[in-house]
């Protein structure tokens, strides 16, 4: 019984899990092909300096070996955004040490850093988030608790809240009192902070130390006087600019050769980091190698000839048709523009009927200075008259977006030369129309499949907009704001 009891408190006071890896890929840049530069975080224990790592990149069965990176690291530091998860005591002085410690932290932090805490405890959860430093000061105070029997599952909903919050540049922070709890299930998978370390600030116990296993970070015992200090020197070294290895694609020459567009890094440092990258080559470098390649420059050559060819005898047969006679030329013009008139008749049949006579074709000649009005006169005339315009998406997948009307048409539709497109498979490419007409918006629908909804009713005829319209195209609604 001795013995268990000698290694229980053995393996408490040391842990022997295995460590996360020190090191954390923030971003990778490909845009300088056949340079490449990985941009990866480092801890102050471990400068990436100092290590002994390996590159290799693949493309299809092909693997090499990436020879000679080098590491860099910009001068002076970046603004950080500190999140901190606290777990409320029960007890007065438990409370005061941990509002000291907050607000040391944030004392020590640049005038540019950000804060977010989350403080929580069985019967309280208070947010607090996107604090700039000297409101972080006056936030930095932790409430009191009744109390924390129920850590593992108030754990599980703080992570949960905080997934919104957190980026690659988030150092986050768990100060936790309670030294008997146990993780949740989600938490032991290790995905709850989308890859980014936990310092962990509490006592000795299993679940804080496997929390540093699963997660990686650093574990600081809240009862040792050396744990501020230790603490306040990483996270100046945070705040230091990722450190940059940079190399030289192996695949640079030869590119074009293998299989499919992409191609795969793969980094392993002796400390058991590893990361697996992807990336392709612009288009423009695509096209270098196509064009330099000895074993495809040939057949590339050969078929511009081709389309030279092409081209000659296109030109040949243009001037060819240049030659004909002036009144043969100007007939079948003709005849072509009073064909196309007449498609463009029917279609507008078709959208408006015959009750209006605004049709562009009442005049036999077919010659106009301007259109005339799409409704009726009286209608128009008392509609509101605006000069400015906006279209602000309320459903659809993009709610809160603004469009500005500026051009005097404006199409919708999910169509590539639309002026304003929508996401939406109910949407026809070219669905509805807003014109502007003396300062007036008039909607017109374009024969869509589904129709257009001016406030909840089929638009069958053009109708003059209002501010705070709302028009309907399949599920996707727009709100009409004019000024």
């Amino acid at each position: 019984m001795g013995y268990a009891v000698l290694l229980t408190l053995v393996f408490i006071s040391f842990p022997v899990f295995a460590q996360k890896s020190p090191f954390l890929m923030e971003d990778i840049d490909a845009s300088s092909f056949p340079i490449i530069q990985l941009s990866i975080r480092d801890k102050k224990q471990f400068p990436l300096e100092k290590e002994n790592f390996l590159i290799r990149e693949s493309r299809g069965q092909e693997s090499r070996t990436v020879l000679r990176p080098k590491i860099t690291r910009k001068e002076g530091s970046r603004p950080v955004h500190t999140v901190f998860l606290v777990q409320s005591g029960t007890t007065l002085e438990e409370n005061n040490f941990n509002t000291r410690f907050l607000q040391k932290i944030v004392q020590a932090s640049g005038d540019e850093d950000h804060f977010s805490f989350i403080f929580f405890s069985d019967d309280l959860l208070v947010v607090e988030k996107d604090l700039d430093r000297q409101a972080a000061l006056l936030k930095a105070r932790v409430p009191g608790s009744l109390s924390n029997r129920n850590t593992g599952v108030n754990l599980d909903l703080v992570f949960q809240k905080i997934n919104t919050v957190l980026t690659r540049e988030s150092y986050l922070t768990l100060l936790v009192s309670d030294s008997e709890y146990k993780l949740p299930p989600a938490l032991r998978q290790g995905l709850s902070t989308s890859g980014l370390p936990i310092q962990v600030i509490g006592k000795r116990n299993f679940s804080n130390f496997e929390l540093v296993r699963i997660y990686g970070g650093e574990f600081y015992a809240i009862d040792s006087q050396e744990s501020t200090s230790r603490f306040l020197s990483d996270f100046e070294y945070f705040h230091r600019y990722p450190a940059e290895i940079r190399y030289d694609s192996p695949f640079q020459n030869d590119f074009w050769k293998g299989e499919g567009d992409f191609l795969r890094g793969d980094w392993e440092s002796s400390r058991g980091g590893k990361f697996t990258f992807t990336y392709k080559p612009g288009t423009l470098k695509q096209l270098r190698f196509v064009f330099l390649s000895p074993e495809i420059f040939l057949p590339t050559i050969g078929f511009l000839l081709i389309l030279t060819l092409i081209g000659l005898l296109l030109l040949f047969r243009r001037e060819k048709e240049i030659d004909e006679p002036v009144v043969d030329r100007k007939s079948g013009e003709a005849e072509r523009r009073f064909q196309a008139r007449g498609e463009e008749r029917e279609v507008y049949q078709r959208m408006y009927g015959d009750q209006f006579h605004s049709s562009p074709y009442t005049n036999p000649e077919g010659v106009h200075s301007a259109r005339s009005l799409p409704v009726s006169e009286s209608e128009f005339e008392t509609s509101e008259a605006y000069d400015l315009a906006t279209l602000i998406q309320k459903e659809g997948r993009s709610p809160g977006k603004q469009v500005p009307i500026r051009k005097a048409e404006t199409v919708l539709g999910t169509g590539e030369f639309s002026d304003i497109q929508v996401a939406d498979p109910g949407v026809n490419p070219t669905h509805a129309r807003i014109r502007k007409i003396k300062n007036r918006f008039v909607l017109y629908d374009l024969i869509s499949d589904a129709g257009t909804y001016l406030n909840g009713k089929k638009v069958l005829r053009p109708r003059v907009l209002y501010d705070f319209d709302e028009i309907s195209l399949g599920k996707t609604v727009f709100v009409f704001r004019a000024r």
